[in-house]
């Protein structure tokens, strides 16, 4: 894919799922160029393709998760707010635990996911995986609680005027995301 390892790790993105689509690139190309005798490969696929996308067209593919999948958006539910105790042993649990706007229930980072690390306060899901453990959201994305009034305006309740604090949060009685405007 042209990038790093660690580029991606520090992106929040799969290097594994870039070399694929990079691949998946070159072999569309190929197909282009046999199939339209005025094009040639190299006009296809740029020479000197930018790895690392500039911080805004990264900002614009976020919001765009954003806007897709407004209703799969999970808020990390804070420590001071709920410490999740395992009934089975009486032993707490670690993992850190995000609450699903769609629903009441904690959700998880996969251990193996890249914002594992990082766990920010807001991120957009495709699908949630069920194991036995516990169930874990795939194909994650960060996104800023800001966005989310203008990706789903629908889905928020929003007052007459704007205000720093307290910051925009989920509200499982009214199964909302309500941000102080």
């Amino acid at each position: 894919a042209g990038g790093s390892a660690e580029f991606c790790a520090a992106s929040g993105l799969h290097f594994r799922h870039l070399q694929e689509a990079a691949a998946l690139r070159r072999q569309l190309a190929h197909y282009l160029a046999r199939s339209r005798a005025d094009w040639a490969v190299h006009d296809l696929l740029p020479a000197a393709q930018n790895p690392h996308p500039d911080n805004p067209i990264v900002d614009m593919l976020r919001r765009g998760a954003a806007a897709g999948w407004a209703d799969q958006v999970a808020r990390r539910v804070k420590r001071w707010e709920a410490v999740q105790t395992d009934t089975s042993n009486g032993k707490r649990n670690r993992a850190v635990r995000y609450i699903s706007a769609r629903s009441e229930e904690a959700v998880f980072l996969h251990p193996n996911s890249a914002l594992h690390a990082s766990c920010p306060d807001y991120v957009v899901f495709k699908e949630l995986v069920r194991t036995v453990k516990r169930p874990y959201m795939a194909v994650v994305t960060e996104v800023e609680a800001g966005w989310l009034a203008d990706a789903s305006p629908f889905l928020c309740t929003l007052s007459d005027e704007a205000v720093q604090e307290p910051p925009p949060a989920y509200r499982p009685d009214r199964d909302a995301v309500l941000a102080w405007h």
